[in-house]
């Protein structure tokens, strides 16, 4: 009985260590401010927008909207040459040619974006709003998408 204990003893500091989640995975919890709920509530996509700005430290932060879009600008930004690569990848490794020369693209259009982040972060610095260059690029992405759905 005295053995059992002290191996229990012995052990139970191992069990312990084992059983925390240093890296806080389990205890993370959303940090929805009314901010970030005004945003995603109003999204096409509320659940993907509450993902990304609910795991987001600085985005919690955001006291408005113009906090919240620069924020946002920077996460795409940070993100660009990631996607950038996953999309490249898929363009060299498609086997079909219609599916190819959607790709490039879709790559090239892609590529033109960077300067659109930098900008973006440039108009909500000096003017304060996004709302026309966004539906703008928004608009140019929709027109070029419909120009290359006519491909198949």
């Amino acid at each position: 009985m005295g053995r059992s204990i002290s191996i229990l003893i012995f052990f139970l500091p191992y069990i312990f260590l084992s059983s925390v989640d240093f890296f806080g995975e389990n205890l993370k919890v959303y940090a929805i401010t009314p901010t970030i709920k005004k945003a995603c509530d109003s999204s096409n996509i509320p659940r993907f927008c509450y993902d990304v700005l609910g795991n987001n430290d600085v985005a919690q932060f955001a006291r408005n909207k113009f906090n919240l879009e620069y924020v946002l600008i920077q996460m795409a930004y940070s993100n660009y040459t990631n996607i950038h690569r996953k999309i490249f990848t898929i363009t060299s490794n498609e086997t079909n040619p219609n599916f190819k020369q959607i790709y490039r693209k879709c790559l090239h259009e892609y590529v033109l974006l960077k300067s659109n982040f930098e900008n973006l972060s440039d108009t909500l610095l000096s003017k304060g709003n996004l709302d026309p260059p966004v539906r703008e690029a928004a608009n140019h992405c929709d027109s070029n998408v419909l120009a290359n759905s006519t491909m198949f």
